[in-house]
C-alpha cells in the first residue's frame, strides 16, 4: 500500500504517505509435552515457532501481562489460574494478533510451606530451614526467591521437595517491625508470596556476654584446679619433710647410742657382721688395768730374779714363790673382769641390734663418728 487513511472517532483523518508493508503470519512448533501450571496460575510456559517478531503483541486469555518475545523463534508466557469445576488438564487460547492457537496445561498442587512456630533466633552464622511440601513439583530452584526483611535476601544453599536451606544476610536488614532486630521471611515462587514467619538477630552484646561468661567459667575452673594442685603439693611436701625429720631424729638417736656404749663394736660394710674389738683398744683406754695384766706381772717376776742374789740362802725362793702366787691371783681377777666386760658388751650389742633394726643405712666401719669413738675408747 502506498497510502493509508486512519479515522479517529470519525472526526480526525490521518493519511500515511509512506509505504505500508504486509508481513507473513507466524508459524508454530507445538510440543506434545504438556506444560504444568499452579492452581493459581503464574507458571511459565514457552511457545516455539517462527516470525514472532512480526506480531505486535502476544497475549494469553485471563492473563493481563503480554508474553515476552526474546527472539523471533519463541515466546515466554504465563499460565492463567485454573478454572473451577474443570478437569486437571485445561486448554487455553494464545493470541498472536489476529491468529489464535490453543495450548493444553496440566494444573498441579502448589508448594505448601510450614510457618515458624515462634520468632526464630538467628546468630548471624548458621542457616535457617524452611520446611514444606511439593516445593519442586513445578518450580525450579531459580524460580524461588526468599526475602529477609525489606531489603535482604536469603541465599539458597540446598533445596528439595520438602526443605529449603538458606543463609540470611549477616547484617540486620531493614524492617517495618517495631523491633528493629526482628525481620520477616517471605518465600516468592512463580508469582506467589508466602509469609513464613519472623527471625530475630541476636545482638553482639549478647554474644559478647556469652563469650565473657565462658571465659569466666574457664578461669574459675582453672583457679580451682591450681589451688587444688597447690594444696596437694603442700601436703605431700609437708609429709615428706615430717618423714625426713623423723628419720633424722632416729638416726641421731642411733649415733648417740653408739657414741655412749656401742662404739667398741664394728659392723661390716657389706654384711653388717660383728667383729671382736681389738685388744689394743683396751690397752689405750684401760691404763690402770694394763698395769695389772699378765705382761706387767711378768716384768715384776723378772725384777724378782734381779734381787735373787741378795736374798738369804736358807729360803732363796721364798720371795719368788710369793710373786708367782700374786701373779696367779691377778690373772684370775683379770679373767673375771674380762668375762664381766664381755657379758656387758653382749647385752649392749643385743640392745643396739634391736634399736638399729629397720634402718637402711648401717654404721660403716669407715664412718667418721664410729672411728672417732673407737679412738677415744
Amino acid at each position: 500500500m502506498t497510502q493509508l487513511e486512519v479515522v479517529i472517532d470519525e472526526l480526525t483523518m490521518l493519511t500515511l504517505n509512506a509505504p505500508f508493508q504486509y508481513l507473513p503470519d507466524p508459524t508454530f512448533n507445538l510440543s506434545t509435552k504438556v506444560p504444568k501450571s499452579l492452581q493459581s496460575g503464574g507458571a511459565i510456559f514457552t511457545i516455539y515457532g517462527k516470525g514472532f517478531n512480526n506480531v505486535w503483541e502476544i497475549t494469553v486469555e485471563r492473563v493481563d501481562k503480554p508474553c515476552d518475545v526474546p527472539d523471533d523463534t519463541f515466546a515466554v508466557c504465563k499460565t492463567p489460574p485454573r478454572l473451577q469445576n474443570q478437569p486437571t488438564n485445561q486448554t487455553i487460547d494464545v493470541h498472536f494478533d489476529g491468529i489464535t492457537i490453543q495450548v493444553t496445561l496440566e494444573y498441579v498442587n502448589e508448594p505448601d510451606f510450614q510457618k515458624f512456630q515462634a520468632v526464630l533466633e538467628y546468630d548471624k552464622e548458621s542457616t535457617i530451614r524452611i520446611q514444606g511440601r511439593h516445593i519442586l513439583s513445578i518450580a525450579l530452584r531459580e524460580d524461588y526467591h526468599i526475602d529477609i526483611g525489606l531489603d535482604g535476601t536469603c541465599l539458597i544453599v540446598d533445596i528439595s521437595m520438602d526443605l529449603i536451606t538458606c543463609v540470611p544476610p549477616k547484617s540486620v536488614p531493614m524492617t517495618n517491625n517495631t523491633d528493629v532486630l526482628i525481620v520477616h521471611v517471605i518465600v516468592n515462587v512463580i508469582g506467589k508470596h508466602i509469609y513464613i514467619g519472623d527471625i530475630k538477630y541476636t545482638t553482639e552484646t549478647n554474644a559478647l556476654a556469652i563469650v565473657v561468661w565462658i571465659l569466666g567459667a574457664g578461669l574459675v575452673g582453672f583457679v580451682i584446679i591450681c589451688l587444688s594442685a597447690v594444696t596437694i603439693l603442700r601436703r605431700q611436701t609437708k609429709a615428706a619433710n615430717e618423714f625426713k625429720i623423723e628419720i633424722k631424729a632416729k638416726k641421731e638417736i642411733v649415733q648417740r647410742y653408739g657414741r655412749e656404749g656401742v662404739a667398741t663394736y664394728k659392723w661390716s660394710e657389706d654384711e653388717n657382721e660383728y667383729t671382736e674389738p681389738d685388744e689394743s683398744i683396751y690397752d689405750e683406754v684401760n691404763i690402770e688395768e694394763e698395769n695389772n695384766t699378765r705382761e706387767n706381772s711378768y716384768l715384776d717376776v723378772h725384777e724378782g730374779y734381779d734381787e735373787l742374789g741378795q736374798r738369804s740362802p736358807p729360803n732363796p725362793y721364798n720371795q719368788l714363790q710369793q710373786a708367782r702366787n700374786e701373779n696367779q691371783r691377778q690373772d684370775m681377777t683379770y679373767n673375771e673382769t674380762n668375762e664381766d666386760d664381755e657379758l656387758q658388751c653382749n647385752i649392749q650389742r643385743h640392745d643396739y641390734l634391736i634399736l638399729y633394726n629397720g634402718y637402711e643405712e648401717p654404721i660403716s666401719r669407715n664412718d667418721p663418728d664410729s672411728q672417732l669413738q673407737v679412738e677415744r675408747f
